[in-house]
This record gives C-alpha cells, sequence and structure tokens, in this order.
C-alpha cells in the first residue's frame, strides 16, 4: 500500500455508484478526449477509458502514477496519456474536449481558473464535470443575495456560461474520508468573453476590492480612503498629471448615479453589474487593480 497525503488533498474516490454516476453526468461521447486532473489510484479513469475515446490523466505524486499503470488492462492503455506533473503549473497540455475530474481540494480554485483560462483560448473545450468541496461547489455556484455568493462566484459568472451543482457525495464514499462534505459540479465555460487581458485584470481588482467588505454599500467602499488612494495613483501612473479627492469622488457620485446602484452593496449585484460599473468608470478614467 501507500500513505495518502494532506500536501496532494489526496481522497480516493472509492464508491462504484458515485463513479458511475459522474460517469452518466459527463455527457461523454466516443469521440471525446477527457481531461482528468488528479486521478490518484484510477478508480474513476478506468470507467473514463470505456466511454471515451482518449483520457489525459494528470498525477502529482509518483506512487499514483506507478500504481495506475500497474491498473490499467492492456487493452486500453493506448487510449491513456498519463502525463507526471502539477496540473497548476504545466506550461502546455494536450488538447480535450471535457474535464471529468475528483479535484484535489487544496488547489480548488487554481484549478477552475485555469480550465476557464483554457477554454476561453480554445473553443473546443466543451465542459467541465468536477468533484469539489461542498462549500467551494456552493460558492462557485451562486447567484446574488444568496449566503454563499462570493468573489469567486462573480469571477466564474464571467467566465461560464452556467454552473450547477449536480449531487453532494458524503465523506464516507471516499478513501481516507475528507472533514468535509463534497459535491460535484457541471460548468459550461465561455469561449470568447470580448475582454482584454488588462480589462479581466481590472475585473479582478474591482471584485476583489467589492467583497473584501461585501456588506458595506458600494458607494462606501469606492469612497473609502484606501481605494480613493489607488484611483488617484493609478491616474498619476496612466495619464501623468494629478486628480485630487474631491474630482475623484464627484465622478464616484457620478457613476453610481447613473447606474442606480448608489444603496446597492456587493453580494446584490451580478456579473452584468459589475461589469456596467467598471465600464462607466473606465469612461471616467478611474482605474482600479
Amino acid at each position: 500500500g501507500y500513505q495518502l497525503t494532506k500536501v496532494h488533498g489526496q481522497h480516493l474516490l472509492t464508491n462504484p455508484a458515485v463513479i458511475t454516476n459522474i460517469i452518466n453526468q459527463a455527457q461523454i461521447r466516443p469521440s471525446d478526449t477527457v481531461l482528468e486532473i488528479g486521478p490518484g489510484s484510477g478508480n474513476l479513469t478506468l470507467k473514463l477509458l470505456e466511454v471515451a475515446q482518449k483520457v489525459i490523466a494528470i498525477e502529482i505524486d509518483p506512487r499514483m502514477v506507478s500504481e495506475l499503470k500497474k491498473r490499467v488492462p492492456q487493452e486500453l492503455r493506448s487510449k491513456l496519456h498519463l502525463i507526471h506533473g502539477d496540473f497548476c503549473s504545466l506550461p502546455d497540455l494536450p488538447e480535450f474536449d471535457l474535464c471529468v475530474s475528483n479535484c484535489p481540494y487544496n488547489v480548488s480554485s487554481q484549478i477552475i481558473f485555469k480550465l476557464l483560462s483554457l477554454a476561453h483560448q480554445n473553443s473546443r473545450i466543451r465542459q467541465f464535470t468536477l468533484m469539489f468541496q461542498l462549500e467551494f461547489a456552493q460558492s462557485l455556484a451562486a447567484l446574488p443575495n444568496q449566503s454563499a455568493y462570493s468573489r469567486l462566484s462573480v469571477n466564474t459568472r464571467l467566465l461560464t456560461k452556467s454552473v450547477k451543482i449536480l449531487f453532494k457525495v458524503d465523506p464516507k464514499n471516499f478513501t481516507p474520508p475528507p472533514q468535509v462534505e463534497s459535491a460535484v459540479i457541471q460548468m459550461t465555460p465561455l469561449s470568447n468573453i470580448g475582454m482584454t487581458p488588462q480589462e479581466m485584470l481590472q475585473f479582478e481588482g474591482l471584485s476583489k476590492i467589492m467583497f473584501s467588505t461585501k456588506n458595506k454599500m458600494v458607494r462606501a467602499i469606492l469612497n473609502s480612503r484606501g481605494v480613493q488612494n489607488q484611483m488617484i495613483e493609478n491616474y498619476r501612473l496612466i495619464f501623468k498629471e494629478e486628480i485630487d479627492k474631491e474630482e475623484v469622488k464627484k465622478r464616484v457620485m457620478e457613476i453610481l448615479a447613473e447606474l442606480g446602484c448608489e444603496e446597492k452593496r456587493p453580494f446584490q449585484m451580478d456579473v452584468t453589474e459589475f461589469l456596467q460599473l467598471l465600464n462607466e468608470m473606465r469612461k471616467k478614467q478611474l482605474f482600479l487593480g
């Protein structure tokens, strides 16, 4: 045997009924290439190999790599492309259609945004069916005014057509059992959202500031000293001239009045409203991030 490590967030999915449920919901076509992140000892991999044309499995733990090699039957080996490495830091990946994985929980956020970034660059990538910690899954799928709605929810909605929780998974279905409930989510990425990398960074900067104090009014957040100083500093860097605090405050109030969101709080705003706010700020030459 082998010891599973907390370093890699390893919890092997061992219940065949859950694995079958994931396969059934993943909508895999016989012509599909499926990416699997963190296959572990291969319980899900073996089932994926039966239904897909090809499986690209990326595993960070060398012991799991050798275990997986041993377990794959001879007749399925030609369908498996096994890569020993860290998905989050691999510079180049082979092309794929779907990602179906029981993801390592300690790098959930990095995995999601790398997958969404890959899908943004390649319209071939169709859908993700992924297992995460329940709390993380709820935050991914949350809508405005729901308690789990967060910066993660907004940044995810920007890059997806849809996100939904398919079903919850009890800890007893894993070895070793995690201390938390899990859930399988399904996500359809957007292949082109029509934003430049610079605009994406500005959106991330705005959502970070908004959700650092999501219960405050947007007006109070944008007029706080730290945020005002950031806008003044960015104005100076971009336009090589000064702007005073009163002028920044006046522009902020004009933007909020234009959008009718003076009384709104970040947890009440959807992606469209954040994009409108960012657009109006750009028009008024106010930049965050």
